[in-house]
């Protein structure tokens, strides 16, 4: 099989695309400036993130002058830019969660964004990098990965896929659900921040893996598993 004819998989936390706000900061604008110039020179590249209904930060300021952190208002030009491309349902625990996969698509390149449609799970789609607590974090990870893998197992021939390249330790869940051999790794970040831990018992009563540390760090899953 010539490489022309192969797919490239883009796994990342955020994404900044015209006119959307479902990303927090450089990272997102990088892998965004990626997604432009695939779909430039034609690559078939698709490039996974979840839909974040209320982006990231905006600040107002109240009557002191003290700047108040609040959610990002959706811009109405960018939604209209994405056409629903699946609808299907994932478990966590017993209970099946509904999700709608919007795309973003130029020439063979496209974004999907994947969205937590169920009302108890919608807090797993509404921020970027902002949650309440570790349990929270823990699930909206799981959720890239599980998302990502029904996704991929109902719409793209493994076969046909050069590399999945994950982007920051968030993405790492991925091997745990999907057996692939090229995986690749990029990390984007030294702070704390960028390289999450979880305790076992999550794994353990999620996905069945029994690790030997009390926490498991995804940084260390991402980096034993990816060929580069």
């Amino acid at each position: 099989m010539h490489y022309e004819e192969k797919e490239i998989i883009n796994i990342t936390p955020e994404i900044g695309l015209d006119k959307s706000n479902t990303y927090a900061g450089g990272l997102g604008v990088l892998e965004g400036d990626k997604f432009y110039c695939m779909a430039k020179l034609g690559v078939k590249y698709n490039v996974f993130s979840l839909f974040y209904r209320n982006g990231y930060v905006s600040y107002e300021f109240d009557l002191n002058g003290n700047p108040q952190p609040m959610p990002q208002k959706p811009n109405k030009e960018f939604l209209d830019k994405l056409k629903l491309d699946d609808t299907f349902k994932i478990k966590i625990g017993e209970e099946e969660i509904e999700v709608k996969a919007w795309k973003y698509q130029i020439k063979n390149s496209k974004a999907v964004l994947f969205e937590a449609v169920s009302k108890e799970w919608e807090f797993l789609t509404d921020r970027v990098y902002i949650e309440d607590s570790t349990k929270e974090r823990f699930y909206k990870y799981l959720f890239l990965g599980k998302v990502i893998k029904s996704y991929i197992e109902r719409n793209i021939e493994l076969k046909n896929v050069l590399y999945i390249d994950m982007q920051e330790a968030y993405t790492a869940f991925l091997p745990l659900l999907l057996k692939f051999e090229n995986y690749r790794f990029v990390i984007h970040t030294p702070g704390l921040w960028g390289h999450p831990k979880f305790p076992k018992n999550m794994f353990k009563k999620e996905m069945g893996f029994d690790f030997i540390d009390e926490e498991v760090t995804l940084t260390e899953i991402g980096g034993a598993v990816a060929k580069n």
